[in-house]
């Protein structure tokens, strides 16, 4: 079953573990779990906009390939998702995102770190791999942590307002 509700659920699951991850300062852990509420919160997005959704390109490139009869949104992978957002006008947070070029780029390159291959390619973020597995990294990633906190609190306030 898909729907807004189950997505507001999954979305609160991952900020409430990512949360507890910052208490016990494990900040990597809580920095990709916030960026994966990110993501679940541009679903969300889509379920609540779904007339403007249905109308994008991502959308009708999703449903012709798409094996399912419906719930196209699901098929959307995180790369549509932004694209959608950004289109839509869902994601006007420079501000929140300090010096980012591209909120966009920050939610992919965050919600990539789950990913081994992330760590090991240079990213205008998150800087080389001996940077952001050092020691010194701690305070860096809770700085970013921090990002994502404030940029989550903000969607769902847009959310909850939404709905």
């Amino acid at each position: 079953m898909y729907d807004l509700d189950y997505t507001l659920k999954i979305m609160d699951k991952y900020c409430k573990e990512a949360e507890e991850c910052y208490e016990k300062e494990f900040f990597v852990a809580s920095f990709i779990l916030y960026s994966a509420a990110l993501e679940a919160s541009l679903l969300a997005l889509c379920f609540i906009h779904d007339r403007q959704v249905r109308r994008t390109n991502e959308y009708r490139e999703t449903k012709k390939s798409s094996s399912r009869e419906r719930g196209f949104f699901l098929d959307f992978n995180l790369k549509q998702l932004l694209s959608i957002a950004k289109k839509l006008g869902w994601l006007p947070m420079g501000e929140i995102v300090g010096e980012t070029k591209d909120w966009g780029d920050w939610i992919e390159g965050s919600r990539n770190l789950i990913h081994a291959a992330r760590w090991l390619k240079a990213k205008a973020y998150f800087g080389n791999v001996e940077e952001i597995t050092s020691p010194e990294s701690k305070d860096k990633y809770k700085e970013f942590v921090d990002m994502s906190r404030r940029a989550i609190s903000e969607i769902k306030k847009k959310i909850y307002k939404e709905i």
